[in-house]
């Protein structure tokens, strides 16, 4: 590997085997990629449960492993980080959605409106792609 952000590849670019052993790697490449992404998110998710970490917090930890992931597929193959980013998004929101929905049931009545409304933001940000604003 040259940097950080290269992957040693099968294949090439120039011979029609090549760029098909090339596409294969970078398939079972990003399927590994989601595959550690997801099981990273979970813990982050169950810690923050254990922990009652603040929504804003779980939602940059999230973001930080979708960004740290993606950027490993950018470089060698844009259009699978892009679909990378978008099946992570919608993994995260769906983690998130849970632990939002599990804060509102703890939380008192009397913050019960702020902490909806902070956590439908915090949402809101995650469903864009997993960046917030």
């Amino acid at each position: 590997m040259e940097n950080k952000g290269d992957i040693d590849l099968p294949g090439g670019k120039y011979t029609v085997s090549g760029r098909a052993a090339r596409q294969a790697a970078l398939a079972i490449t990003s399927d590994n990629l989601q595959h550690l992404a997801q099981a990273r998110i979970t813990e982050i998710v169950l810690d923050a449960y254990k922990t009652q970490k603040d929504p804003t917090d779980l939602a940059t930890d999230v973001d930080a492993v979708i960004a740290g992931y993606g950027d490993i597929l950018d470089k060698n193959a844009p259009t699978l980080a892009l679909n990378f980013r978008a099946k992570m998004g919608m993994y995260a929101n769906r983690e998130y959605e849970g632990y939002a929905k599990s804060q509102i049931k703890t939380s008192t009545s009397s913050n019960k409106a702020s902490v909806t409304q902070i956590l439908l933001n915090e949402r809101a940000g995650i469903a864009s792609g997993g960046v917030i604003q």
